[in-house]
């Protein structure tokens, strides 16, 4: 099971990891750990380490349901749950019969899409055996048509229907936030799962038989799923998964990194040119960078300075063999019966080159 932060702009990054064991289950009665089990554990494992981080939901079908809603509301999270049509019987029934008496919605364009949104705010839904608790939830449901263009260059008109369960009242003031800015960046959590597993992470492989094996697996993997997706959306290599694409992009780089000196054809051109110095460049950093001459401290002549640019020492005159580069003076090292100490040489800098 996996927790991933969405953001409005389409980034989306793991965050945390639950695996399902059969030890975690429930072995006196012989069933096996699911993923609502799993929701419990991974939930007081995101509170304990952000205890006061606002958190808004997205849950898809699984877990519409009295004990998860319920633990949100201890957490004081928010909470977009996917309400399918053959879940809470009680409260679709109380939807239809609310919406009939005082109806309530919107109409609105997202994009290409015409949208009409449709809500009822305030439906009491009782859950446990004996129905002893009580949750005050909000259902909104979204009709959408847009047009699409078939094989054949036939235009079509397609039509879709979603359905939430939202912890806050619904308005025409939030109803889009919460919907088209909230609700629906869930599907790129599932499109980072499908990218996982065909397009070059090969998760549906068996890499080992070893369940810690393939948990560390698992681990690294995210990581490195986590770092191609802020490499993705990061400025300074936007231009360069636009152009070459996120495979190609990552094979770039990879080919840079093992070989610093080449350049694939065709991606010199994409490539940042903040990244790579020209000779003017260069010879301006290395007059920045150049030693000065100290002025000479009485008994002595001069003391070393380093490169920044290199990291080598390069000390102002010629100085005799054998002797230490830190310490070095000439005759008459003493001034005032006490021995001058020279400053420590300063430490280079690092810089893109």
């Amino acid at each position: 099971m996996e927790a991933s932060l969405a953001f409005p702009n389409g980034l989306v990054i793991p965050l945390l990891s639950e695996f399902l064991e059969y030890a975690k289950g429930d072995t006196t009665a012989d069933k096996q750990d699911c993923e609502l089990r799993a929701f419990t554990r991974l939930s007081a494992r995101i509170k304990a380490l952000f205890p006061r981080l606002p958190i808004l939901l997205l849950l898809d079908g699984l877990y519409a349901n009295g004990p998860v809603m319920h633990r949100c509301r201890q957490f004081h999270w928010q909470f977009m749950i996917v309400l399918k049509d053959q879940d809470l019987s009680t409260v679709w029934e109380e939807f239809h019969a609310l919406h009939a008496v005082q109806p309530r919605g919107c109409q609105r364009h997202w994009g290409e899409r015409r949208q009409r949104f449709s809500w009822v705010n305030g439906i009491d839904y009782a859950f446990s055996n004996q129905g002893r608790h009580h949750l005050r939830v909000h259902v909104v449901v979204c009709e959408e048509t847009w047009e699409t263009i078939d094989a054949q260059g036939a235009r079509l008109t397609t039509t879709a229907r979603h359905a939430w369960l939202s912890s806050a009242p619904l308005s025409q003031d939030n109803v889009h936030e919460r919907c088209n800015l909230g609700a629906r960046h869930r599907w790129g959590i599932e499109a980072g799962f499908l990218v996982e597993k065909h397009q070059g992470y090969q998760y549906e492989h068996a890499f080992a038989y070893d369940w810690n094996a393939m948990k560390g697996y698992h681990c690294l993997m995210r990581l490195a799923h986590l770092f191609n997706t802020l490499a993705r959306f990061a400025r300074h290599l936007r231009d360069l998964y636009r152009q070459l694409g996120v495979r190609g992009a990552i094979a770039f780089i990879r080919t840079s990194c093992a070989a610093p000196g080449s350049t694939p054809r065709g991606c010199a051109a994409c490539w940042p040119s903040r990244y790579s110095f020209s000779s003017n460049k260069r010879r301006r950093a290395r007059r920045r960078t150049r030693p000065h001459r100290r002025p000479p401290v009485p008994g002595t002549v001069g003391l070393a300075t380093v490169t920044p640019a290199r990291g080598r020492v390069r000390p102002p005159f010629r100085y005799p063999p054998g002797r230490p580069v830190a310490s070095l003076v000439r005759s008459n090292p003493c001034r005032n019966g006490q021995r001058q100490r020279p400053s420590a040489p300063t430490m280079p800098d690092v810089s893109w080159r």
